[in-house]
């Protein structure tokens, strides 16, 4: 991920031990404007012309998908600001977009059919449980994905090291982590193997192309639990299946 491609750079004077002719200033990367500005403008066009033949949990779920993309991106540079700005305006959008889609409706009948109270925060667009699909609630960009920094290596510490291993497993598997939203299958299955690839026993990187394999082949009944399920390495997952097709066993999923 490059920090520097796109956002640009606030400059905010602040103290420091120095002379008072000398000014010290310490540099924030956010999220660029233009970038945010064309972000929105989809999400708008989304509303008006996808949205309208759409029914409002697949207008949710499409959303989420996009804000959830979005915010994963970013959240890695002070985006505070930016996440609390992207809220306002996707809550504004949906609000023009219900107002239009019910135009006969007073505003409390929309508020009591489309919205929800979730820790005294009555502004929570959802799409209501029908029994075959759960609950699903609009992300929350300022609340649902916290700010990530990059932690610097300590001291002169090499990766080719032989003493510090484990200090370097541990950090690449932290990092390997962020790869997932929190709370979703994969950050399940890549807790419960603690960030470790079954078949070579090295850690799944953040940086690392991996897929998932399935441990009861779809064919033999197998589903796509968390627990019939891992995350592999993409070259270790075809070795896999290259082993298996030699064994004359069928292919897995």
């Amino acid at each position: 991920m490059k920090l520097n491609a796109k956002p640009g750079a606030k400059r905010t004077p602040s103290p420091c031990a120095r002379p008072k002719d000398e000014v010290c200033y310490s540099c924030f990367i956010k999220p660029g404007r233009r970038e945010t500005k064309e972000f929105l403008n989809k999400l708008r066009e989304f509303l008006k012309n996808e949205g309208r033949v759409l029914s409002f949990d697949k207008v949710i779920a499409k959303l989420n998908s996009k804000i959830r993309g979005w915010i994963n991106y970013y959240r890695f540079l002070c985006s505070k600001s930016t996440f609390n700005k992207i809220r306002k305006e996707v809550l504004d959008a949906i609000y023009r977009y219900l107002r239009r889609k019910h135009p006969n409706k007073p505003w409390k009948w929309i508020k009591r059919k489309y919205y929800k109270v979730i820790d005294k925060d009555r502004h929570n667009p959802y799409s209501a449980s029908d029994g075959r699909k759960k609950e699903e609630v609009l992300i929350n960009a300022a609340k649902d994905a916290p700010i990530i920094r990059y932690e610097k290596v300590k001291g002169s510490n090499s990766p080719f090291d032989p003493t510090l291993k484990d200090y370097w497993n541990k950090r690449l598997t932290k990092w390997g982590k962020t790869k997932f939203a929190k709370g979703s299958k994969y950050e399940q299955i890549y807790t419960r193997q603690k960030g470790i690839c079954p078949i070579c026993g090295l850690p799944v990187r953040m940086e690392d192309m991996f897929e998932v394999h399935h441990i009861i082949p779809v064919k033999k009944g197998g589903n796509n639990s968390v627990k019939n399920l891992m995350i592999l390495h993409k070259h270790c997952h075809k070795a896999k299946h290259k082993h298996l097709h030699a064994e004359g066993q069928p292919d897995q999923a």
